[in-house]
């Protein structure tokens, strides 16, 4: 009988010290989210990839400023701001003609414009290698 136990004790042992050893769970993709490397691979992917390049452009600024906003508020398209001239300071600036590297959204405005760009340039890049 102890010869019995200590046999399949042995067989379990080895058992889980030869299925320990494998290298199959190092390499696991990852679900739930795409990475770069893996995406782009297909025409859905691709299409999904020119709606996040064109996805900007609807992006806003603080207090809620956006490109078409901006360049309409500089024209004579309406006023800007709502109650006074102290409501929507960014977009006051851009009414009265006051805008300066201190004031204003633009800087935002344009950065958040190049995340755009850059989308583009991995999407062409990703198409091309294909």
């Amino acid at each position: 009988m102890k010869n019995r136990l200590k046999y399949w004790s042995l067989l379990v042992a080895a058992c889980v010290f030869f299925t320990a050893c494998s290298d199959e769970f190092l390499e696991v993709e990852p679900k739930g989210r795409s990475l770069e490397d893996n995406y782009y691979k297909n025409a859905e992917e691709a299409y999904n990839g020119l709606v996040a390049a064109y996805d900007p452009i609807g992006w806003s600024s603080g207090d809620y400023i956006t490109k078409l906003f901006s360049t309409n508020a500089g024209s004579d398209d309406f006023y800007a701001g709502g109650g006074n001239a102290q409501d929507i300071t960014n977009a006051q600036v851009f009414s009265n003609y006051t805008l300066d590297a201190a004031t204003g959204p633009q800087g935002s405005l344009w950065s958040k414009g190049f995340s755009g760009i850059f989308r583009v340039n991995t999407l062409f890049l990703k198409s091309a290698n294909r």
